[in-house]
């Protein structure tokens, strides 16, 4: 099975500009586990696929939807809204 597809794989560089977040940024969560990437050879340059940076945002925005809904659940328990 091939699934290789020219312009797959995105530089630290490149996702930090899709990010829009900072080199090290990007290296501190490939490092953490958060953001998957690999590295090409021994020391060579870390990649990451285009699919997982669209996986990361999309699972950004739903701890952020549930944080939401997290907080709104707080606020009707305690009687403030």
């Amino acid at each position: 099975m091939n699934d290789f597809t020219p312009g797959r794989f995105l530089s630290i560089s490149e996702t930090a500009e899709l990010l829009t977040v900072s080199v090290t940024q990007v290296y501190n969560l490939v490092h953490r586990g958060e953001l998957a990437a690999m590295r090409v050879g021994k020391r060579g340059p870390w990649r990451v696929d285009v699919s997982v940076v669209q996986s990361f945002i999309d699972d950004q925005y739903e701890m952020a939807r549930r944080r939401a809904l997290w907080h709104q659940s707080e606020f009707a328990d305690s009687g403030a809204i």
